[in-house]
């Protein structure tokens, strides 16, 4: 169950599971004040957070960590005693992703390799080549995954990047999985060694829910993801330094995203028209930004960038600040 599916369902009073889950993300059943009867026995892994607010004992889960969830991730890949699904074994790794951010000595370049060996070596579809990359897709389960030209051992000691190209809107120059697949694309899986997500890479891809990003990515260009208006949680890897402007515009359900200490440039707020947007979590490392109440400005607050995940209705800009962005709210 994917994060804030079932978020201030005030009225929920009853959930019944019908067969075994693999996984419950956080803030999945979040402020259900009148949720008192679940099966929870039915579920493996429960996410802090998931029951938050709700009428509900969680009961004590077993130790979850990254590699658990790689597995799984795994499992769904292969078949065998769970049914080969790739879009579900996609909401594994990101959320394998997830978990290892949250510990600082796990190796999460180790681990973004692993999840793109796993795709690669599992994806049965035909390639098709753009410039450096090449990318298929899975029409059964709407799953795109883009991959450089090279073998993908290439990049396991960082030998071997390729650039994804920046593209056009509309016309002639939209990306080619945009031009034959817009409206079917619902999951992305990028492969490590990929080191750019060109500009209007996916923009328009409306129905885009779950993305993978590679540690390999440095920068997430102009308007990459504008208007993807079903994409509900984004981190972004440990080794990118730059989000263009208006990277996210119009994503209206993103309601999580995660900026690494890496991070060195902020293009125009690249949260506009961001209307769920909760939470910008910004690492403590980071020395270029600031994050206050959900608004994001450079390190020693006098430019403010963004508005993003601030919520107040009312809201007093710190006197520090001389100058606030275009289209900062």
């Amino acid at each position: 169950i994917g994060i804030s599916a079932f978020e201030s369902c005030s009225n929920l009073e009853s959930a019944t599971f019908q067969s075994y889950l693999h996984y419950i993300q956080e803030r999945a059943f979040y402020g259900c004040s009148k949720l008192i009867s679940i099966n929870l026995e039915l579920v493996a892994i429960i996410d802090e957070g998931a029951f938050e607010g709700a009428n509900t004992t969680v009961p004590t889960m077993s130790s979850i960590d990254a590699e658990v969830l790689f597995k799984l991730g795994e499992m769904y890949l292969k078949g065998g005693n769970v049914p080969q699904d790739m879009k579900r074994a996609l909401d594994m790794f990101v959320a394998a992703q997830r978990m290892g951010d949250q510990d600082n000595n796990f190796d999460k370049p180790f681990l973004s390799f692993r999840i793109s060996k796993a795709i690669s070596e599992q994806c049965m579809m035909r390639w098709e080549t753009d410039g450096e990359i090449e990318w298929a897709f899975d029409g059964n389960g709407g799953v795109l995954i883009i991959r450089g030209k090279g073998p993908l051992d290439d990049y396991a000691d960082r030998g071997q990047q390729y650039q994804m190209k920046d593209y056009d809107y509309s016309g002639n120059g939209i990306a080619p999985w945009r031009r034959k697949h817009e409206k079917q694309i619902l999951s992305v899986g990028i492969c490590c060694g990929v080191s750019s997500i060109g500009g209007h890479a996916f923009s328009d891809c409306v129905n885009l829910k779950l993305l993978v990003l590679p540690n390999s990515v440095a920068s997430i260009n102009w308007r990459a993801f504008y208007n993807c208006s079903s994409l509900d949680s984004v981190v972004i890897p440990d080794c990118a330094t730059s989000i263009g402007g208006y990277a996210f515009w119009g994503c209206k359900v993103l309601s999580r995203i995660v900026i690494p200490e890496s991070v060195n440039s902020i293009g125009c707020n690249p949260f506009v028209r961001c209307d769920q947007l909760k939470s910008i979590e910004l690492s403590e490392k980071n020395k270029s930004f600031s994050v206050i109440d959900g608004v994001v400005f450079d390190k020693e607050i006098t430019q403010m960038i963004s508005y993003g995940a601030c919520t107040k209705c009312n809201y007093e800009i710190p006197n520090t600040v001389v100058s606030i962005e275009r289209c900062a709210f």
